[in-house]
C-alpha cells in the first residue's frame, strides 16, 4: 500500500502537469469550460491517495482530475463528473462508453486515462504465478526477481502476448475516441499517454526496468 500511495502521488503530479500542459498549448485554453467528464482507471479515481475511500466519492482525494477541476472552477458531481473505475482496461472502457453517451454529449472537456491494466492482465504469464485480480497481479509482478523478468522478455510467447495486448489496446483507443467524437464532435478531448510509473521508484525493484522496456 505504501508503494501504491507513493506511485499514486507521483502519478497525480505528472498527470496534472500533463493535463495543464495540454490545456495551455492553444488559444482554446482560454475558453471557459462549463463541464468536464473524466473516464479511465485507478489513475483517475485517485486510488491510494489521501482521502481516497474505496467505493466512496471520487471527488474527495487530491487526484490530478480533482485538482484540474478546481483550477477550471468546476464542481465535482455537478459540472465535473468522474466515471473512472479501478481496474478498468481499455476493453472495459470501450464497453462503458455507450452508456455515457448523454454525459459525453454535454461535456465541453473529456479527459481519458486508460491502459495500465491491459498490461497487468498478462502478469500471470510473465511471472508464472496465478492471480485472482488486478491487485494480486500488481503484487506478483512487483515481487518477481530480475532474472525472471529478464527471461520473460526473451520468450516468444511472452513477446507475442505483449504485442497482441498492445495491438488490442491501440484498436480500443481508436474506437473509444471515435465514439466520443461521434457523441460530441465539439468536445475537447485529452488522452493521457502511457508511461512507466515505476521509473525511479526504489520499491519497484526489477519491475521498474521491466516496465520501462515494455
Amino acid at each position: 500500500m505504501r508503494l501504491l500511495k507513493t506511485v499514486s502521488l507521483a502519478l497525480a503530479a505528472v498527470l496534472l502537469a500533463g493535463a495543464f500542459a495540454a490545456l495551455s498549448v492553444s488559444a482554446s485554453a482560454e475558453k471557459k469550460y462549463e463541464s468536464m467528464l473524466v473516464v479511465g482507471d485507478s489513475i483517475s479515481t485517485g486510488y491510494g491517495l489521501e482521502n481516497y475511500t474505496p467505493g466512496g466519492s471520487p471527488y474527495e482525494c487530491r487526484s490530478y482530475c480533482n485538482i484540474l477541476a478546481e483550477s477550471l472552477e468546476l464542481k465535482g458531481g455537478e459540472s465535473y463528473i468522474n466515471r473512472a473505475v479501478n481496474g478498468y482496461t481499455s476493453s472495459d472502457l470501450l464497453a462503458l462508453i455507450p452508456s455515457l453517451k448523454e454525459q459525453v454529449a454535454k461535456s465541453d472537456l473529456v479527459v481519458i486515462s486508460i491502459g495500465g491494466n491491459d498490461l497487468l492482465h498478462i502478469a500471470p504469464k510473465v511471472v508464472g504465478t496465478p492471480v485472482g485480480n488486478i491487485q494480486e497481479a500488481a503484487g506478483a509482478i512487483l515481487k518477481a526477481d530480475k532474472a525472471t523478468l529478464d527471461a520473460a522478455l526473451t520468450r516468444t510467447d511472452i513477446s507475442t502476448l505483449l504485442l497482441t495486448t498492445v495491438a488490442s489496446y491501440s484498436a480500443n483507443v481508436v474506437k473509444i475516441m471515435s465514439a466520443v467524437h461521434e457523441y460530441n464532435p465539439s468536445a475537447r478531448v485529452i488522452f493521457l499517454a502511457q508511461y512507466n510509473p515505476m521509473n525511479n521508484v526504489p520499491e519497484a525493484g526489477a519491475f521498474g526496468g521491466f516496465a520501462g522496456t515494455v
